[in-house]
């Protein structure tokens, strides 16, 4: 990356990880702890376990994932990239709000209560997606 040293605050990873083959991944976590401040904050969110379906290419025949998604992940699976001065502070599961967003029952409701209902749903059914939060020690 075109940043200096220890020149961030804070580093958001949104659905990249289980697209990357693992080599590229402990690079992308090497360049983002390179430029990283220590006591930054490191947020990722990936597809949370998931089962990957595979279909056959139609240009070439070879079964290639469905969605590219290369890995399925977990928290461990993340924290193992990282070096091991970060410290995981908090994780959240989120389901698939498309189910709760796109119900007529929920429509009306204040927005608080449907992150909490997206909260409860995400505890109990242990979601779709998981979000990470790490500090750089």
């Amino acid at each position: 990356m075109p940043l200096r040293e220890g020149s961030v605050d804070k580093v958001i990873m949104l659905e990249v990880l289980e697209h990357l083959p693992i080599e590229s991944q402990r690079r992308l976590c090497k360049e983002i702890d390179m430029v990283l401040k220590k006591g930054g904050t490191l947020i990722i969110t990936v597809p949370y376990k998931e089962q990957i379906t595979y279909i056959r290419c139609i240009h070439c025949g070879k079964l290639t994932p469905l969605w590219g998604h290369l890995h399925s992940m977990d928290e461990g699976k993340v924290s193992q990239l990282l070096p091991k001065n970060y410290a995981l502070i908090s994780s959240y599961h989120f389901p698939n709000v498309e189910i709760v967003s796109a119900s007529t029952i929920f429509q009306h409701l204040p927005f608080r209560f449907w992150l909490l209902l997206n909260n409860l749903l995400g505890r109990i059914w242990k979601g779709y997606w998981i979000l990470l939060q790490y500090i750089k020690g």
